[in-house]
């Protein structure tokens, strides 16, 4: 049997951006919500951190689920997820995930033959077009059909570190829209779930 608790507590990690919290506590949501600077951009994110208790026989124990905390607003605008708007952006996770892909690939031609999953969530853009936040959250390699290892840190580092510049530079695309409105929206990470295939250092989409 499970029994879950919402974390109340702040928990941020935030790579290779400059980031600061402010614990603002909502209790009658039973959510923490905090302030996080990314580049010129201020975001309330919420904290979907879990501590769970997990009973098996006569023993409980506590684990902890430690969730990126998700984006609600931008410089006090909505953030809309993608089935809210009436007119989809030009991007979408399918379309960044080869875009990433195809230009990483003096990296992904370091990587062994098998499954890997290139793993980004909470990617946000702007009601202008460009991608202003995302997390990272490593690249990993199948070794079974249900489990994944992380992969070399030093090969992690560089495709972190690339994915970085390739978003600073990457073009302005069309905004999500509702009616004549350009929005802030959230890019679905759906694809960013699904594996892609590397055979002799080169990737392939299956």
């Amino acid at each position: 049997m499970r029994l879950r608790l919402i974390v109340t507590s702040t928990i941020f990690i935030c790579s290779t951006t400059l980031c600061t919290a402010q614990a603002q506590e909502d209790w009658l949501k039973g959510s923490t919500f905090d302030t996080v600077v990314r580049g010129s951009n201020t975001f309330i994110v919420e904290d979907v951190s879990e501590i769970v208790l997990v009973e098996e026989g006569n023993d409980v124990y506590v684990t902890e689920t430690n969730h990126f905390p998700i984006p609600q607003k931008m410089n006090g605008m909505n953030i809309y997820t993608e089935q809210d708007v009436h007119k989809s952006a030009s991007i979408d996770g399918k379309r960044l995930k080869i875009y990433l892909l195809s230009n990483i690939k003096n990296i992904t031609s370091q990587l062994s033959d098998g499954l890997y999953v290139l793993r980004l969530q909470n990617i946000i853009l702007s009601a202008e077009g460009k991608i202003v936040y995302y997390d990272f959250d490593g690249i990993r390699r199948y070794v079974d059909k249900s489990s994944t290892l992380k992969i070399n840190n030093k090969i992690e580092d560089a495709t972190e570190r690339a994915i970085e510049q390739i978003i600073k530079n990457a073009p302005l695309y069309t905004p999500a829209y509702i009616y004549n409105n350009s929005v802030n929206c959230r890019i679905s990470t759906e694809a960013f779930d699904k594996p892609f295939n590397v055979r002799g250092g080169i990737v392939f989409f299956d």
